[in-house]
């Protein structure tokens, strides 16, 4: 396990930290990513109408309409007949056809995005270089799935835990005499564990000190405190516990022994809670022996994960608070992964697998001296489970706290400057203003001066941006891009200054930052652009068909009479 510390020198060094880095070699070709061929997408589509339909017979109402969409639109991201973005090698003519992404929640290429996509945006636009640490808050059994439920249960819980980090980081100032002190957090939710298990939980990154501003500079400065202890997290987590005891009986969540009228009759379920009550079970758990397989080495959870005797844990009436290694200052690398595993996707498409007798197989654990713990569901269990982490709609998965807040006065003297070469990689990640005053990041409108020439690459990369995997945004606002391709360019006014980053990087930016991918490199050395935008599914397969690609998108099965309910359902009193 490597540990980081204030002390520790020469980390770029370290082969743990070179696990995620780009490498040195020569960018690799773009290459589709498939989902089609995924074991995900194989279940989802052959057993989609059947839990649908089996929700609707067994509920009144079935499933949210989110839910449904959510899964839908799954079967659709990543499918070239449904859609894509046509890029043309000006030197050679050669096509590239790039498929449009659903950014769903329960798309696992969607969640890698946006986890790629929102650690380099934290790390280049909002954490200051400095030493930070990860907290890790989880909750008792007994409210996880009112957590699940209830989404500004799970808000207030968070704001709590945060502000409580934040008071003993005030009193440890106090003691060290600085004055007038202000903290930050970014904080995610998360609502599964390691086995596909409804498990509600938050991770926190904050920085190991408080900022301070003296009067008439312009930045503040960065004050470290000492690391906390096993009784300082107690205390910590006992408030939390406290207080948020209060806020459930304030919104009448709490069931007291003066509540006698109440009755013991179990209310009906709707289909989602059942999906949730059942992904909560931790069943089902087998150990398989693999002689064959090599020991697998999941290097960021060695980093980053809580480990068994820590000193650095505080438990208290069931709930658990871990403070992580300090990352010191000027290890960017290893502050990104750190990122990158508190907004990781709850679903690994490499631990799924499909048995001989149709049964999902999710390996809960690494394969160490030959074994390793699996979890094996039918098709209808399995569904029930990515639907119970479907987070809610207009719901953010991370949130900003005190002096990284949006809205916070200080917010300026404290996050990187943006436009500043050292924290942006000069004109590579800068972005431009498009035509309709919306944020662009076109690879050909940063390559060419002229807007002009470039309206429909512009456009595209607005609304259609690939994913990190090569898959592309989704195509819900299509009809905007067309409009401002449409449209007559402006140059864009270069005397306003920008005052925040744009939070999106581009697709092929991206690319290269994480896989070392050139996704707009032709092989006879030209460069690739983004000059058309497909979303007409008729016109999209005549092109397929005329470039030799498959037109047809897979099959969805209809839905038929399921045999995996026979068995009752669990007690879950």
């Amino acid at each position: 396990m490597v540990r980081y510390d204030a002390g520790q020198a020469d980390r770029a060094e370290d082969p743990s930290v070179q696990l995620l880095r780009v490498s040195d070699a020569s960018p690799r070709p773009y290459q589709r990513h498939e989902p089609e061929s995924t074991v995900l997408y194989r279940v989802v589509a052959d057993n989609l109408e059947t839990f649908l339909a089996e929700a609707r017979e067994r509920h009144d109402n079935g499933l949210p309409k989110y839910v449904e969409k959510e899964l839908r639109d799954y079967l659709a991201c990543g499918i070239l007949s449904r859609g894509y973005v046509l890029g043309i090698c000006s030197a050679c003519g050669r096509q590239l056809f790039v498929p449009l992404s659903c950014k769903k929640r329960v798309c696992p290429s969607c969640n890698a995005r946006r986890m790629y996509n929102g650690a380099a945006h934290l790390v280049d636009h909002v954490i200051p270089d400095v030493p930070v640490r990860q907290y890790v808050l989880s909750v008792p059994f007994e409210l996880r799935l009112l957590l699940a439920q209830r989404a500004d249960a799970f808000t207030a819980l968070t704001h709590i835990f945060i502000h409580q980090v934040f008071r003993w980081q005030r009193e440890r100032a106090r003691e060290a005499g600085l004055k007038r002190v202000q903290c930050g957090a970014v904080a995610a939710h998360h609502r599964g564990g390691s086995s596909m298990n409804l498990h509600p939980h938050v991770h926190a990154v904050l920085p190991d000190g408080v900022f301070q501003r003296a009067e008439g500079t312009h930045r503040a400065e960065f004050q470290r405190l000492p690391a906390p202890h096993g009784n300082d997290l107690v205390d910590i987590v006992f408030d939390i516990h406290q207080l948020f005891l209060r806020w459930l009986e304030r919104h009448h969540l709490l069931r007291t022994r003066r509540e006698e009228h109440v009755s013991n009759e179990a209310a009906e379920r709707s289909a989602l809670e059942a999906c949730a009550e059942g992904a909560l079970g931790l069943g089902g758990l087998i150990t398989v022996r693999h002689p064959d397989r090599q020991v697998q080495h999941d290097a960021t959870a060695q980093e980053f994960e809580y480990r068994a005797g820590s000193h650095r844990v505080g438990e208290c009436e069931g709930y658990s608070l871990y403070a992580g290694d300090v990352i010191s200052e000027g290890n960017p690398q290893a502050r990104e992964r750190l990122l990158r595993y508190c907004l990781r996707p709850p679903l690994s498409l490499e631990r799924l697998s499909l048995r001989a007798d149709g049964n999902v197989v999710y390996q809960v654990k690494a394969t160490r001296h030959g074994k390793a713990t699996e979890r094996v569901m039918t098709p209808m269990q399995f569904m029930s489970r990515p639907v119970a982490l479907i987070p809610p709609p207009r719901r953010p998965l991370w949130r900003y706290f005190g002096v990284f807040g949006p809205h916070c006065a200080s917010r300026g003297c404290v996050v990187p400057a943006y436009g500043n070469p050292e924290t942006t990689d000069g004109a590579e990640r800068k972005h431009e203003h498009d035509a309709t005053g919306r944020q662009g990041s076109g690879e050909a409108s940063r390559r060419d001066g002229s807007t002009a020439t470039t309206q429909a690459a512009s456009a595209t990369s607005n609304v259609q941006q690939p994913a990190a995997d090569g898959s592309t945004a989704c195509a819900a606002r299509a009809g905007t891009a067309a409009s401002a391709a449409a449209g007559n360019a402006v140059e864009p006014r270069k005397d306003r200054p920008r005052f925040s980053a744009p939070w999106r990087i581009d697709w092929a930016t991206l690319l290269k930052r994480v896989w070392d991918i050139d996704a707009l490199a032709c092989p006879c050395g030209g460069r690739l652009k983004l000059v058309r935008l497909v979303t007409d599914e008729g016109e999209a397969r005549e092109a397929l068909c005329k470039a030799g690609l498959p037109a047809n998108p897979p099959p969805v099965a209809r839905a038929r009479s399921p045999t995996f309910f026979d068995e009752p359902p669990p007690d879950w009193d």
